[in-house]
């Protein structure tokens, strides 16, 4: 064969899953120190893309935990609008 044909797995990704690949690798690189080090470097930039991942989900579970305090809190609060509306209502029949 005169010519070397090469196939790169991500040509075979979607334009979106390149891109999501890509941003991912960025956000590993700042722990380019640690994995650099490595015996077996893409193994640790596995390791730390995954870590990396962890922390994001952490992150976004708090956030979600919040936001549902909030809704917890509003739901209350029409709930306890409603039965005192419910109240006033009987106690104006009664009257």
């Amino acid at each position: 064969m005169l010519f070397r044909e090469t196939k790169d797995w991500k040509n075979f990704l979607s334009l979106e899953d390149e891109r999501q690949l890509n941003e991912i690798l960025n956000k590993v690189a700042a722990y380019r120190g640690a994995y650099k080090n490595s015996p077996d470097t893409k193994m640790a930039q596995i390791w730390c893309a995954l870590l990396n991942s962890k922390k994001e989900n952490k992150m976004m579970h708090e956030r979600l935990n919040r936001i549902e305090t909030v809704f917890e809190a509003i739901h209350k609060t029409i709930q306890k609008q409603e039965q005192d509306r419910l109240d006033l209502i009987r106690s104006l029949e009664k009257f």
